[in-house]
């Protein structure tokens, strides 16, 4: 089942699937860690929603929790 990032809550992770945003956006997610196969855990949900991706903690607005798309 495939979900946006916006649909997990709190501790909740998934394996990013794809990102659907522009090239330049999709460039900058995959420069912080947002790369097929990786993991992501939310810390806190919301408007900026705080995750754990790799070693880093990382917030993302709305818009860029929509444009990472997970596999549960």
């Amino acid at each position: 089942m495939l979900d946006s990032l916006d649909s997990l809550g709190r501790g909740e992770a998934a394996i990013v699937a794809r990102i659907t945003a522009e090239e330049a956006t999709s460039k900058r997610l995959a420069d912080i860690g947002f790369v097929r196969g990786a993991r992501v855990t939310v810390i806190r949900p919301g408007r900026p929603c705080l995750v754990r991706i790799g070693t880093s903690c990382v917030g993302l607005g709305l818009a860029l929790q929509r444009t990472v798309i997970l596999a549960k």
